[in-house]
């Protein structure tokens, strides 16, 4: 424990030593009521005084008795000295009233059997002038250091220099709790204009598109060079960095921009604008750093609090946030995984420099039977299990336990902060969460219902293991572009797990009222369901599912003269719909090239009836890329790919090249060069293939006069 008390002492002096601390020189002026540091400090005052209720406050030694409040509101020259004080040290009638109502709701929360009102207040503050002495004409007992006032039975004057003690400190602490509040509020602002920024360019991107297409230069080219387009370091953007087992996500430059900025404001609220009252009257704040560990516990406490409600708006599915900006979950998910990172250091630092604070006072133990303290200390506990929890490396290889152990985690944190504040305050930013957390599920459930509540899907498994899933949603599902799904199997045990999927409709999906997706099995519930399907006649069968859709935001590559589309394995579903929807639209001009990138030729077997509809349009250049040169189609499926491969070789559109993979770079400047007009590129496959076309395309850019866009489609958790 001394140990443990010694790295607290050490913390504590850090941030003294690091944070902009000066010597106090004058009262804070505070943007809250001044009325509630009156009160307090008027009742730390004549708590001081013995009016034969026992001294209830120890200025000079470590513990004080806890006041006897049944007697002191019921005690006339108790409440007469109070009175006095309040009503000569207000500064206006607000400030008066806030101060006697602190002292009323005191009396009332605190003594069982004694009424108070400001009535009575008054009263006794008008009859207190006839009895009142001054404080000089009080006795002292006692020789050395053990000099005590003599107990009293009237109304005592004010000893303003004395009184000054107690103001100057409940000042100091009340700006702090303000500026906890404000410097909270300013982070959320930050993130508020960021967003704004998102509305305001997406609604360009909607109303003049044409005119932002269009918009080219050397000085364009060189802000998405090196701002707008490129990873925040090197090359890796989809693909995760790692040292070792530990993984990590790397953000855009300019989302790396947006969060460092976040972070700096961070430190510099955390570490600045902090004032040492010497003189004061409360023993332990006599020394600088227990009125930093004090201070900095309030404050940081504070800006935690402020930050939850942002922390599960970017976090839930069902964010609005996402439709009037055009941001991806991605997007929201980065700035939540930082925002989440950034409270959880304020929820450290608050009940660091409060455990510290506690342990000097010798209360910490008993503090421990006090619910608001008990449950911050859990509180805090469950932050940092989200925080280690949340670990790409948990994430990644057990996403299942991870989601449920992170729901249950949360709702945990949610419980504990409300018992933590339900007495303290700050309970707006707990019903705030809370709202936003239910508001999502809710949500969850109207998709749910919109899209037929329980229903039957087709599934089907070919020779790879790979299984197509034909959902029959109701004719009301809105389907587009770029649209994904969060798909439950209820034949499974898993039944309440959701997974992400995207959607896309076929020729023959438009006749019958149906929507399909394509899955690779992986661990959990998709390998489940392959076991179950490999197990029905001819791996078909037919299972109950709900779907909760759509999700997801449409590129506008309709508009661009030349939509490319480069697509690795299984991404060839979300390029697809794009390249299906700009054929319907007729657009004879617009110019369609289609990459398919393939380890072998079995996927020709469960998309080859997408790619005949592809090949139809004369407008569309399929290159399939099949990176084996062995074919390892079964004999059942051989056939199948053989007349895929016969259709696509019968266009002069298209082209297949068999052994190896393709260079983007250099297919990138090909289709430059051959292009005259805008470009969109939109690409959906393996982390490190996203990475290769979004570095292609900024090489690109140094080669083109006309305006080349980069599109991503990719789910990160």
């Amino acid at each position: 424990m001394k140990t443990f008390n010694n790295s607290l002492r050490l913390i504590c002096w850090a941030f003294a030593v690091f944070s902009l601390v000066e010597a106090k020189s004058s009262p804070r002026v505070i943007l809250n009521n001044n009325g509630l540091v009156v009160g307090k400090s008027c009742l730390n005052y004549t708590l001081d005084w013995d009016f034969g209720c026992g001294l209830a406050l120890a200025t000079n030694s470590m513990h004080g008795s806890k006041a006897n409040y049944d007697c002191l509101c019921a005690n006339q020259p108790f409440i007469g000295t109070f009175s006095t004080c309040a009503y000569d040290n207000s500064q206006s009638d607000y400030e008066l009233k806030t101060a006697l109502n602190f002292f009323v709701t005191t009396c009332q929360d605190k003594s069982v059997s004694t009424p108070m009102d400001k009535d009575i207040l008054k009263k006794s503050y008008e009859n207190a002038t006839e009895y009142m002495i001054d404080y000089t004409d009080v006795q002292l007992m006692g020789v050395g250091d053990n000099i005590m006032r003599s107990p009293v039975n009237v109304p005592i004057t004010v000893n303003y220099t004395y009184y000054h003690l107690f103001y100057d400190m409940q000042n100091e602490f009340r700006y702090q709790v303000d500026s906890g509040t404000y410097y909270g509020l300013a982070l959320v602002v930050y993130f508020l204009l960021i967003i704004f920024i998102g509305v305001v360019t997406n609604y360009l991107k909607i109303t003049v598109i044409p005119f932002l297409i269009n918009s080219t230069g050397k000085k364009t080219n060189l802000i998405r060079h090196y701002v707008t387009l490129p990873p925040a370091f090197r090359k890796r953007h989809s693909k995760p960095g790692n040292v070792g087992p530990f993984i990590w996500l790397i953000p855009t430059r300019v989302h790396s921009v947006v969060i460092a900025i976040y972070l700096i404001l961070n430190i510099i609220f955390t570490c600045v604008d902090y004032r040492v009252v010497k003189p004061n009257a409360f023993f332990y704040y006599q020394t600088t750093y227990m009125q930093i560990c004090r201070m900095l516990a309030d404050r940081t406490g504070i800006i935690c609090f402020t930050q939850i409600p942002l922390l599960f708006l970017f976090g839930g599915r069902n964010n609005f946030l996402m439709w009037v900006t055009g941001w991806s979950f991605d997007t929201f998910n980065a700035y939540h995984r930082w925002i989440a990172r950034a409270a959880m250091f304020h929820a450290f630092v608050h009940s660091i420099g409060y455990s510290m604070w506690c342990s000097r006072k010798g209360s910490y133990n008993s503090n421990l039977h006090d619910v608001y303290f008990l449950a911050g200390v859990i509180a805090t506990v469950f932050c940092g299990a989200l925080w280690i929890q949340s670990f790409a490396i948990f994430r990644r290889h057990t996403y299942e336990l991870f989601l449920v152990v992170h729901i249950l985690l949360a709702i945990g944190f949610l419980v504990t902060i409300w018992y933590h504040c339900v007495d303290l305050g700050w309970m707006g930013y707990v019903y705030c969460s809370i709202a936003i957390w239910a508001f999502d599920r809710l949500a969850r459930l109207v998709r749910i219902a919109w899209g037929g509540l329980i229903i039957k899907s087709k599934f089907q498994m070919y020779s790879n293991g790979t299984f197509r899933v034909d959902l029959p949603v109701q004719s009301r599902w809105g389907y587009y572009p770029g649209c994904h799904i969060y798909l439950y199997v209820l034949n499974s045990k898993k039944f309440w797990q959701s997974h992400p999927f995207t959607v896309f409709k076929t020729p023959e999906n438009e006749s019958n009222g149906t929507i399909s997706l394509v899955v690779k099995p992986m661990k959990g519930i998709t390998a489940d369901i392959a076991t179950f399907l490999s197990s029905q006649p001819e791996n078909k069968g037919e299972i109950k599912t709900m779907v909760e859709g759509p999700y997801g935001y449409s590129h506008p590559i309709n508009r661009y003269q030349t939509a490319v589309f480069i697509s690795g394995g299984i991404g060839v579903t979300t390029n697809y719909p794009y390249a299906a929807d700009l054929i319907k639209s007729n657009n004879h001009t617009q110019k369609i090239i289609f990459i398919w990138i393939i380890h072998d030729d079995q996927p020709l077997e469960w998309f080859k009836e997408e790619l005949d509809h592809l090949s139809s349009s004369k407008n569309v250049e399929i290159r399939i890329f099949i990176t084996s040169r062995h074919t390892k189609s079964t004999d059942q499926s051989d056939s199948s790919s053989l007349r895929s491969f016969s259709k696509l070789k019968e266009s002069s559109y298209s082209r297949i090249v068999r052994g190896s993979r393709p260079h983007i770079n250099e297919e990138l400047l090909d289709i430059v060069s051959a292009s005259m007009g805008t470009i969109g590129v939109i690409a959906c496959g393996p982390p490190s293939l996203n990475d290769t076309v979004r570095l292609g395309v900024i090489e690109a850019l140094d080669s083109s006069s006309n305006r080349i866009d980069y599109f991503e489609e990719a789910f990160s958790w």
